[in-house]
């Protein structure tokens, strides 16, 4: 075909195969007639090589999704009372840990999804996380129906869920829930655009701030979740790895 000439709408459809690297590869060897054993190994090594492309591509979406997300605060509430006596705690809700990583999901090309079963009283919740290039990865807990506060039947199984959906979610995508907000004085967000998308403190900044920072938990005049909670206070929302490294001078 020379230059001047107009590719057809065969020759066109064709192109995209021929450009496939393994695809080549299998032509060639069928023009010289490989057998079925051959295809198949050559098969097999282009799955491979994908398989390992896509796992390294996950890998760099993780690392790139963790350095983005803020530490999440506990803004759910348990508070019920039995003959036992009064019991009371925060937690991060599930609503709002979707929330506050939807930005870093869409930015790094991962997706979540759960899936659920229960055989013999027992609850199965596996979350799975997906790159856009085909690799998946896994966590799974088990748990029997939370049956605290007096729970029916559907609402200790739906309970269960919840619990078992959260801490899969947090556990396999490495998110960091902050400390309990013992005053009730949470941030709160002007509005849902707002909630949606938070912007990290700056690691430049950060790094400015760290030796005071670290002093204040070393002195004993803040633990690491109250710094946290004071720096929340005055919008200085910090990333879950800055958050990791100030509770590595707590320890």
């Amino acid at each position: 075909m020379s230059n001047g000439e107009l590719v057809t709408s065969e020759q066109q459809s064709s192109l995209p195969v021929m450009a496939q690297p393994h695809m080549r590869l299998i032509e060639i060897a069928v023009n010289n007639g490989a057998d079925i054993t051959q295809l198949e190994k050559l098969m097999d090594l282009q799955e491979r090589y994908e398989a390992n492309q896509a796992k390294k591509e996950f890998n760099a979406a993780m690392s790139k999704f963790q350095a983005m997300l803020p530490v999440i605060e506990k803004l759910g509430i348990v508070d019920y009372t039995t003959s036992k006596g009064r019991t009371f705690y925060q937690y991060a809700k599930i609503e709002d840990i979707a929330k506050a990583i939807q930005p870093a999901l869409k930015e790094t090309g991962l997706s979540y999804r759960f899936t659920q079963s229960q055989e013999n009283g027992i609850i199965t919740v596996r979350c799975i996380v997906t790159h856009q290039s085909g690799h998946s990865e896994y966590s799974e807990l088990v748990s029997s129906p939370d049956i605290s506060g007096g729970k029916d039947q559907l609402k200790s199984i739906a309970s269960a869920i919840s619990y078992l959906r959260r801490y899969t979610l947090t556990g396999i995508l490495g998110i960091v829930v902050g400390g309990e907000d013992d005053d009730g004085d949470s941030v709160q967000y002007d509005n849902q655009e707002q909630q949606q998308v938070v912007n990290c403190y700056p690691d430049e900044e950060f790094n400015k701030n760290f030796p005071a920072w670290s002093k204040k938990i070393t002195d004993g005049k803040h633990t690491v979740d109250s710094l946290h909670q004071f720096l929340t206070k005055k919008n200085i929302i910090l990333s879950q790895d800055q958050y990791s490294k100030l509770q590595q001078v707590g320890k």
